[in-house]
């Protein structure tokens, strides 16, 4: 089994699927944006499940592979769109919090989608 590395996402801030959720329903934004909140959101809750036991954390890697190997069959154009979500996402985090987008930025690297 290969398990995406996220380790970007063991920097996230704690709560901070909550917060994005919060922070992108604050200003406009487009369906695309709170699909990428709420995949944000699951896959930092999936890394905080591969810290803890061995059952809960094959359950966590299965799911972020399954999670990588979707994002992984975009076509070019989804891509983009997907790219540039997640930057108008950072971008909204970063104005709550100044530097801490960051993490989102480097997210579809980590996941192998970049």
């Amino acid at each position: 089994m290969v398990v995406p590395s996220l380790a970007t996402a063991r920097n996230a801030p704690p709560g901070i699927g909550c917060r994005l959720i919060r922070i992108i329903r604050t200003g406009p934004v487009n369906s695309v944006d709170q699909v990428v909140g709420a995949l944000l959101s699951a896959v930092a809750t999936l890394e905080t499940l591969l810290e803890m036991d061995r059952h809960s954390h094959i359950i966590a890697a299965s799911t972020l592979e399954s999670i990588t190997q979707r994002l992984g069959a975009m076509s070019d154009e989804e891509r983009r769109e997907f790219q540039a979500a997640i930057l108008r996402v950072a971008a909204a985090y970063d104005r709550t919090e100044p530097g801490s987008g960051n993490w989102v930025r480097v997210l579809p690297r980590s996941l192998g989608v970049s």
